[in-house]
């Protein structure tokens, strides 16, 4: 019963702080408010609905599922931020909201689907485990990141279609490029040294294996 008491205690003390804290990094990315809401949309929907099904089917909070909102909060509106960000690319190729989002997800969905997937199957693989609670987590976290998958693919796409023109106007002309100046100077650099590149990336993965 302390247990149970003590994992309230801490969903509903640090969940707010991790929401709080993502909020302030997708504001700094997008600098629009369309940018903020909407990736957090993905993961407030699949919280609510595996939480929501575990509930219905009587499934306990437990030490490990406790966390799923925090999983939730960043898997979850990754998916979004991914649509989004390839939505703000195509803002200076046409004018048409509709060609926008069709280009969008024939661009982007099968890279977010493979990722949403490959994310699933793995939190599945612990369906396998002989202890139950490993089994439940595994298999309601995989459902929640389907459900994130599915509203950023399907649902975001469609609201940004009904903001249509106005929607799009809400996007500062810096968005719209989507460039980076300290991103663009890591990819010269990356480009133009490869074998530094290497090297660093052979001497982290020799130090972590001998750790």
């Amino acid at each position: 019963e302390v247990m149970n008491e003590t994992l309230r205690i801490d969903l509903m003390r640090l969940s707010p702080l991790v929401v709080i804290l993502i909020l302030l990094m997708l504001f700094f990315s997008f600098r629009n408010w369309q940018g903020v809401l909407l990736p957090m949309l993905a993961m407030l929907v699949s919280i609510i609905w595996t939480l929501g099904l575990m509930g219905f089917i009587g499934v306990p909070l437990t030490q490990l599922s406790a966390i799923l909102p925090a999983v939730f909060t960043s898997v979850g509106s990754a998916y979004g931020i991914h649509v989004l960000h390839r939505y703000r690319g195509e803002l200076s190729q046409s004018e048409n909201n509709s060609v926008r989002i069709e280009r969008v997800v024939r661009q982007v969905g099968p890279a977010v689907f493979m990722a949403g997937a490959t994310t699933a199957a793995g939190f599945v693989s612990n369906a396998f485990s002989s202890i139950i609670r490993i089994r439940e987590f595994g298999l309601f976290t995989a459902f929640g990141v389907l459900v994130a998958l599915a509203v950023s693919t399907v649902m975001i796409p469609g609201i940004l279609q009904l903001l249509g023109s106005r929607g799009a106007r809400g996007w500062s002309r810096r968005a719209e490029s989507g460039e980076s100046a300290a991103l663009a100077r890591l990819g010269h650099w990356v480009a133009h040294q490869p074998r530094v590149v290497a090297a660093i990336a052979a001497v982290v993965v020799g130090f972590a294996a001998v750790g």
